[in-house]
């Protein structure tokens, strides 16, 4: 028996906020989004228990990042809007959007304070004093030669780190 389509069984391209390889200990979880939400960035714990936003302070507590779901009510931009389910990724292997080039054993960070065009929830390797703090429990598993897609280990939870202003 042939496989009419070569690539239905996972050599598909990976996409921001897809999961890159399943993990024995992968853990997701549905949140409700308080405000705009973009795939593949990281999330903190919203105002109330089960909501999710994207970080604003080196303050706010690291829940996870949000993974890629037909829920989204704009799955054009690749985002959440407001009150949409959230599928938040806690534990396992997820495709992240970055802001430059990353290699394996480069420092994780996620940017919490907007600059220019970076947005909130970015991840990044490089300190931005002030807006951006590191991640404990997230390592890169793949490299990236620019700005766009690369592959990310969590497993919660996050303890985060300030780049000191």
């Amino acid at each position: 028996m042939s496989i009419d389509q070569g690539r239905l069984y996972g050599e598909e391209t990976l996409e921001v906020g897809r999961i890159a390889e399943h993990h024995p200990a992968e853990y997701r979880m549905t949140r409700v989004a308080e405000g705009d939400i973009l795939f593949g960035r990281a999330v903190v714990k919203g105002t109330e228990d089960l909501a999710v936003k994207a970080p604003s302070a080196s303050t706010d507590l690291m829940i996870g990042v949000a993974g890629f779901s037909t829920e989204a009510s704009d799955l054009d931009n690749n985002k959440y809007n407001t009150d949409d389910p959230v599928a938040v990724v806690e534990t396992g292997v997820v495709v992240v959007y970055v802001e430059e080039a990353v290699s394996i054993g480069d420092a994780v960070r996620i940017r919490h304070t907007a600059s220019g065009e970076l947005v909130p929830g970015s991840f990044c390797k490089t300190a931005d004093a002030g807006k951006t703090v590191v991640v404990a429990n997230a390592v890169w598993k793949s490299e990236t030669a620019s700005a766009g897609f690369a592959v990310l280990y969590i497993k919660g939870p996050f303890p985060l780190t300030a780049d000191a202003a």
